[in-house]
């Protein structure tokens, strides 16, 4: 079959179809998440110019939608080493989980963000959750744990402190 000028790829329609039909009539959810009226459409046009990549543009809908089932579906980015192909962390992957569980101030999403170094951990999303809910109590869910961002210790106790607690 040859391919014509309008032909587009399967999930990109799936996407346009998707944004009909849910987007149009959740269009006063995207002030709730801070974004432009425009946020779907703008995914996928950074898609079909490849300046955004089909993980981030999952990650952007399940985030949009406040759907941590979407984030599943987000693949990551692999390295080869010796030959065979790893995938050390799943930065885009692990975003999503922490921005939904920080939107629905949910620190039950946090067991799924396994990160290391460079995607986000638990303490990340434990702690943008605590900021985000302005409760406290969630800080006490990172235990002895601590990680260091930027210069910027982030442990049970400094949880507690910018969160007001």
């Amino acid at each position: 079959m040859k391919k014509g000028m309008f032909s587009l790829p399967l999930w990109l329609i799936v996407i346009v179809l998707f944004v009909i039909l849910f987007g149009y009539f959740n269009l006063p959810r995207l002030a709730e998440v801070g974004c432009e009226q425009d946020l779907l459409l703008g995914l996928i046009g950074k898609v079909w110019s490849k300046e955004l990549d089909i993980d981030h543009c999952i990650k952007g809908a399940a985030v949009f939608f406040k759907e941590p089932a979407m984030c599943n579906r987000i693949k990551g980015p692999s390295t080869t080493i010796g030959g065979k192909e790893m995938q050390l962390e799943n930065p885009p992957k692990m975003e999503c989980y922490t921005e939904i569980a920080a939107l629905t101030k949910n620190p039950e999403l946090c067991e799924k963000v396994e990160g290391i170094a460079v995607a986000n951990t638990k303490i990340d999303c434990l702690f943008r959750v605590a900021t985000r809910a302005k409760d406290a109590s969630i800080c006490d869910r990172i235990g002895d744990r601590e990680q260091s961002r930027m210069g910027f210790m982030m442990n049970m106790k400094t949880c507690k402190t910018r969160v007001g607690g």
